[in-house]
């Protein structure tokens, strides 16, 4: 008898692996770009090297503030 069974991984990052340069770290392939409300990015800002801000913006007649950044893909999974 088959028995089915689903795992979840959880992937722990390599904290050597960081990469504490914006710029490195736009042309590195496991970040990715991505635009964060100013609430997910306070969640998110105390992973040094795992999240780098390009820009921050506010809309127009707004005051609503997003954050561009490139983050390291791991960091974008637990937010989806």
């Amino acid at each position: 008898m088959a028995v089915n069974r689903h795992f979840k991984i959880i992937y722990i990052p390599d904290a050597a692996m960081r990469i504490h340069s914006r710029e490195m770290a736009q042309n590195d392939l496991d970040f990715i770009p991505a635009i964060l409300s100013k609430l997910e990015y306070e969640h998110l800002k105390h992973l040094v090297g795992s999240i780098h801000v390009i820009s921050k913006r506010k809309a127009t007649h707004s005051n609503i503030v997003s954050f561009k950044v490139v983050m390291q893909e791991w960091v974008s999974v637990s937010i989806g």
